[in-house]
């Protein structure tokens, strides 16, 4: 990888630790972590009322203004950790089997969706480096458990575990497309800290030089 500044994002699974990962390993590094919130409003916790589609929108109006925020810290020569690159490739999920939770191919502003979804695939910064985090079945229902959200259950979220696949499909298309760096990364049940290092060694084996 080039030397200068650098810009790291995770994709996978909700509630496989890409937050938890994202902390400990900027904190390993010296490095800027950019994390999606924790906590949520009635746009998401209301769904159900509000439409999936606002939901869709309060995550990216949270997530987007931190891709830019990572990409100055890659412009200053810095190390950028983003824990989820869910907008800029989620044209390749919406409207896909098993993905209606997040907003059906029936919903009268999934059109509208998916439309903000192509353009965000073309015009949001592009990571340095894409690390796809795959977990087994029983591996995460145990951090969802662990994580104990109520909107998990309410979304059936235990239930959708066959979509890790198209996060993986899209990770590769990108690269594919842009010759960004892709990097897989099989969580297993441990700490955080013990998860980040073994992603620093993977990822120091593969050439992304770290601060």
């Amino acid at each position: 990888m080039r030397d200068g500044g650098r810009f790291i994002a995770f994709v996978g699974l909700p509630g496989s630790g890409k937050s938890a990962i994202t902390t400990s390993l900027a904190k390993m590094w010296g490095a800027d972590s950019f994390l999606e919130p924790e906590e949520w409003p009635p746009a998401v916790s209301e769904r159900e009322v509000c439409g999936r589609f606002t939901g869709l929108q309060w995550f990216r109006s949270a997530r987007v203004p931190l891709y830019f925020a990572a990409d100055q810290v890659r412009r200053r020569g810095g190390t950028a950790i983003l824990d989820s690159y869910y907008d800029k490739l989620c044209a390749h999920w919406l409207g896909a089997a098993g993905m209606e939770w997040l907003i059906s191919p029936s919903d009268a502003y999934f059109s509208t969706a998916q439309n903000v979804a192509e353009l965000d695939w073309g015009r949001l910064p592009l990571v340095d480096v894409l690390i796809v985090l795959t977990v087994d079945e029983s591996t995460w229902l145990k951090f969802l458990t662990a994580r104990g959200r109520k909107l998990d259950e309410t979304l059936t979220i235990s239930k959708t575990y066959g979509t890790q696949e198209y996060f993986r499909s899209a990770a590769s298309k990108l690269e594919a497309e842009t010759g960004i760096k892709l990097v897989e990364f099989r969580q297993e049940y441990s700490t955080p800290d013990d998860a980040a290092r073994r992603l620093s060694t993977v990822l120091t084996s593969q050439g992304v030089i770290v601060n």
